[in-house]
């Protein structure tokens, strides 16, 4: 089963909370074909009421997180034999919460296309919807679940691979500092950078010789970057960490004098 990034015209998802419990989302983005998601678990939620399940009413003006399963078929012509693919719906009611979730779309079918499944995850749609006058948002990505390598440098070192990487394609994700957005493929076990709400477009003079492998020549820059988010993930997870970072970056003229000192 495949899924294009190109969006065709009346395209839809049917998600199934329960047997009686499902909704009918329209495509806005990045969905070909009609397709169905069960068997959701929840995994996280964000100021939300644990108590309150119910996917519209209660506390729930927020965005939740699924672990589910997508089906390239209709509910109505499920394919039994049909695999699954294991995805990550994040759930948002309330226009505020909708909009930021097409914000993170929009970046995954437009700058990070090039990178879906290497330094993000697969993008499998955009849908929107509105029921009981409350706006609704479902965005269906790549579930990422996999074994980080046992080599906490190694783990280091793939996050700021990653993190140069939508850099080079001028995304800046703004909140990188969180390790939460680092997670682990499910399909080989390497780091992807999740949610995309916060980001922003901005042009970035590259990555930091620091924070790779000098033998990664495609990816390694060939002068440190000027760009502040490289640099606080540099001092964060590269081998020249904390103060030694800072001093290193600050000898070597590294530093813009704007910047604010983060060990001040």
């Amino acid at each position: 089963m495949s899924f294009s990034a190109q969006p065709e015209v009346g395209s839809s998802v049917q998600v199934y909370f329960k047997p009686n419990v499902s909704y009918t989302l329209s495509s806005s983005s990045g969905a070909h074909l009609n397709c169905a998601v069960r068997n959701l678990i929840e995994v996280r939620e964000a100021g939300a009421n644990a108590d309150e399940s119910h996917p519209l009413h209660g506390q729930r003006m927020v965005q939740v997180i699924y672990h589910a399963q997508l089906y390239s078929t209709s509910a109505v012509d499920q394919n039994a034999d049909e695999k699954p693919i294991d995805v990550a719906l994040k759930w948002a009611t309330g226009m505020r919460y909708v909009d930021l979730l097409l914000k993170e779309a929009r970046f995954y079918e437009d700058q990070l296309k090039s990178l879906q499944g290497i330094a993000v995850p697969e993008f499998y749609g955009f849908y929107v919807g509105r029921v009981d006058d409350i706006d609704i948002g479902c965005l269906l990505i790549e579930w990422c679940d996999g074994e980080p390598h046992l080599d906490l440098w190694e783990r280091n070192r793939q996050k700021l691979l990653a993190a140069a990487r939508i850099h080079r394609v001028r995304v800046c994700h703004g909140r990188l500092s969180d390790d939460e957005h680092f997670v682990v493929s499910s399909k080989d076990n390497t780091m992807r950078i999740v949610n995309f709400s916060h980001a922003s477009l901005h042009h970035c003079p590259g990555g930091t010789p620091l924070m790779l492998n000098p033998d990664d020549s495609e990816d390694t820059p060939e002068k440190c970057s000027f760009c502040p988010e490289l640099a606080l993930l540099e001092e964060t997870y590269g081998p020249d960490t904390g103060q030694d970072g800072y001093r290193l970056r600050q000898a070597n003229g590294l530093y813009h004098s704007s910047w604010f000192d983060p060990w001040m």
